[in-house]
């Protein structure tokens, strides 16, 4: 995200004003579409990694039972 210079005054007498630097809140589309695709390939790769589970323990399970013949 990018930094931008934000200005404020400070509401304690004599203070005056102050600098700070903060992150934008709000990501530009560009940063919004590449939060999105990491999203997706994360929630894609779960998914794999729970299919592969599943059928490890389908395939142990019916090795166990081609044993018991």
């Amino acid at each position: 995200m990018s930094e931008k210079l934000y200005t404020s005054h400070c509401t304690v007498g004599g203070h005056g004003t102050w600098c700070s630097v903060a992150q934008d809140k709000i990501p530009s589309k560009k940063e919004l579409s590449k939060l999105r695709r990491q999203a997706s390939k994360k929630l894609i790769a779960d998914e794999v990694i729970e299919i592969t589970k599943q059928v490890l323990e389908d395939y142990s399970d019916a090795w166990e039972q081609l044993a018991k013949l």
